[in-house]
């Protein structure tokens, strides 16, 4: 499973979200940047561990960010590109 988060804006490399991010997907062995610091993913996941990944991007925006980023990113959990 792959999970990528993104957002329409890249994020403030100084900000506590980014860092926050980079920190949560360093934990990842397959991960990789989107773009210009518009998001994270990370790949090669079980199904448990993709939805556990996506579950700790949301409470670490929520803790992080006021609302209004809810409007300018998306998160997807989906099936690697390998194995479709």
């Amino acid at each position: 499973m792959r999970v990528t988060v993104f957002f329409y804006e890249p994020i403030d490399s100084e900000s506590i979200l980014y860092s926050s991010l980079k920190r949560l997907f360093e934990e990842y062995k397959e991960r990789f940047s989107i773009g210009n610091r518009i998001g994270f993913g990370a790949t090669g996941l079980s199904w448990r561990d993709a939805y556990t990944l996506a579950t700790k991007i949301v409470a670490t925006i929520l803790k992080t960010e006021p609302e209004s980023v809810f409007k300018e990113m998306r998160l997807l959990v989906q099936e690697d590109e390998r194995n479709t």
